[in-house]
């Protein structure tokens, strides 16, 4: 399966934006972490094919952090290699956490916080 990221792979080359991917950064389908982390994935794909098989759903960018939500298959992969994320570490520039996708709010804290296991998940519902 080829590298898969929110953006056309030439532009993520390129560093330019095609109309396409202007339209989507302009409604808010994708941030600027999603482009960053796209020209990123790209380049570490040329040098390394362990990266030509993630698929990069959304990349969200706080305080320092890089918060990059993969196919849950790519988040074991960077659990079993980390210095793939290592590599991704170097070149964006920040601290990058590897989170796959579930709908359970447990396996995302299991994959934010990896590698602390999380024993319980409390909710707590409040009257409206």
């Amino acid at each position: 399966m080829p590298l898969r990221i929110p953006i056309c792979s030439f532009d993520a080359k390129t560093g330019i934006l095609c109309a396409k991917c202007q339209s989507k950064l302009d409604n808010g389908q994708i941030t600027q972490a999603d482009i960053q982390a796209s020209k990123v994935l790209v380049k570490l794909a040329e040098k390394i094919p362990d990266f030509n098989r993630v698929t990069l759903l959304r990349g969200v960018e706080a305080d320092g952090n890089f918060v990059l939500e993969v196919e849950q298959s790519d988040a074991a992969m960077f659990r079993t290699k980390p210095e793939l994320k290592a590599k991704l570490e170097e070149l964006l520039k920040h601290r990058v956490w590897i989170v796959g996708t579930s709908p359970s709010d447990r396996r995302f804290l299991e994959d934010l916080l990896y590698p602390n296991r999380i024993l319980t998940v409390n909710t707590v519902w409040l009257p409206d």
